[in-house]
């Protein structure tokens, strides 16, 4: 399928932790019935695999490089040839956050901005620096150019939408602007706690002792009434026909 082949070919384009985990999911997905929060011993070895090519490291993950954004390399005509701030907004993060992503990819589409490394690994975001601009100490965090600063991801799409590019959450369209925020708000409340309980012990980021096949289980529910609520054949994306900003965040 065209949309397998893309994402597969951004995820490795990228090459993140995201990827890691991701490109064994849609290769189990597209050859087999097998539910993707269930990892077959394939998908098993090629993420084991995955990880040794990084050497699975804080350092080696949290520098990765991306030279393209991903949404840009589905949606738009051309590519942004990098995804790091320069002299634009910076999305202080870091790439094996997918929340920063999220951020990072809309703002390297619009050409106003993008990820301004914050190693967490050694605690930058609890500095008094990073602090002086989010005092909750977390990233994703946005800095405008104008000192403006803003956090929490949904947040930040918003304001790149409404700053930049409007189209992506019209203001005029109260309905759709309404199915964005449910979308974004499902994902974040719905989803996410469930992703994270099932990957951060794979990611390294929590322990492992856990109840896995709960852990499954829960994710899959999760993941199957976000479909039922947003993936419709008769849609392009997930607000609708259009592309908006909660097909960044997810």
């Amino acid at each position: 399928p065209l949309l397998l082949q893309r994402a597969i070919k951004t995820c490795l384009r990228s090459f993140s932790a995201t990827s890691i985990l991701v490109i064994p999911l849609l290769l189990q997905r597209a050859v087999s019935n097998t539910p993707s929060c269930h990892l077959s011993p394939i998908a098993y070895f090629l993420q084991h695999s995955l990880l040794q090519r990084v050497g699975f490291n804080s350092s080696r993950l949290f520098s990765a490089a991306f030279p393209s954004s991903a949404m840009g390399a589905v949606c738009c005509t051309s590519e942004p040839e990098s995804i790091d701030a320069g002299d634009g907004i910076k999305i202080h993060g870091a790439p094996v956050s997918t929340n920063t992503l999220s951020c990072v990819i809309l703002a390297a589409d619009l050409g106003k901005g993008g990820l301004e490394y914050c190693d967490l690994m050694s605690g930058s975001h609890k500095e008094a620096a990073f602090l002086s601009i989010n005092p909750f100490g977390q990233v994703p965090t946005l800095q405008d150019l104008d000192g403006f600063c803003c956090a929490e991801s949904n947040a930040i799409l918003r304001y790149l939408a409404g700053k930049h590019q409007s189209n992506l959450y019209p203001a005029n369209d109260p309905k759709l602007r309404a199915r964005i925020d449910w979308v974004m708000a499902a994902w974040s409340t719905n989803v996410y706690a469930k992703w994270a309980a099932r990957i951060y012990p794979i990611m390294g980021f929590a322990e492992d002792a856990f109840d896995k096949e709960k852990a499954n289980e829960e994710l899959k529910l999760a993941l199957d009434n976000f479909a039922k609520a947003f993936v419709a054949p008769n849609s392009k994306f997930l607000a609708g026909n259009q592309l908006t900003i909660a097909d960044y965040k997810v």
